[in-house]
């Protein structure tokens, strides 16, 4: 029987799970955040940056998933906005 043992260090930074992102996802996903100026929507963001969608799209999640943008909803419409900043400090 083994027990595992949670350090500090590990419990500061929260669980990280699977490997570590490519270099090439960071980057794309910080080229969408520059892009998102005021509300867009997906496709937007996709022709301001010539990427693909579904990988924009992958990149907004992980971005909303951060902390970084918000997601809203009006009625079949999705549009993507930055968080305000005094709200990432908080």
């Amino acid at each position: 029987m083994s027990e595992t043992v949670e350090t500090v260090e590990d419990a500061e930074q929260g669980a990280k799970r699977g490997r570590p992102r490519p270099e090439e996802v960071v980057q794309r996903d910080e080229q969408v955040y520059e892009a998102v100026v005021g509300s867009m929507t997906r496709k937007q963001v996709a022709e301001a940056t010539g990427i693909k969608e579904s990988h924009v799209y992958l990149s907004l999640l992980r971005l909303r998933n951060a902390g970084r943008l918000q997601h809203e909803r009006t009625g079949a419409g999705h549009t993507w906005s930055r968080v305000p900043e005094d709200a990432v400090a908080e």
